[in-house]
């Protein structure tokens, strides 16, 4: 879980704060484990031992939680929430940015994130009006 998220994110804090781990870490204890598995070449060995070990549902469970980079989100803010937002869009999507998307990515998944990044006015052309002060 950790090797995934931070190569989907590069970056520690997003992983420290967006991912759910079996345990609760600190972010200081996320980077000396991240460290330990780039560095350390016996951990290194142990994590891809521990990783084929894995049954295939809990690699699938874990890969379709991946975290989204800034670079999925920014691909998909571009579709505007007038848009009615058909399943054929997002395959589009898939199949014209593959180095983009995670792997685990689906035309349904991009289409759930896309509606809730319309939900918190994360898309394009969605602006966020300021509370006037009173």
């Amino acid at each position: 879980m950790l090797i995934s998220a931070v190569q989907q994110t590069n970056d520690l804090m997003a992983v420290y704060l967006g991912v759910k781990f079996s345990c609760r870490f600190t972010l200081k204890e996320i980077t000396e484990r991240w460290y330990a598995i780039l560095n350390d070449t016996r951990i290194s060995k142990i994590a891809v031992e521990a990783m084929k070990s894995l049954h295939p549902g809990v690699i699938t469970m874990a890969l379709n939680n991946a975290l989204w980079s800034q670079e999925e989100e920014a691909v998909l803010a571009k579709i505007p929430s007038t848009d009615p937002g058909h399943l054929e869009k997002f395959q589009k999507l898939l199949l014209e940015h593959p180095c983009v998307f995670h792997a685990c990515r689906s035309p349904t998944s991009l289409h759930h994130h896309w509606v809730l990044m319309g939900h918190y006015c994360l898309l394009d052309n969605q602006k966020v009006e300021e509370i006037p002060h009173v």
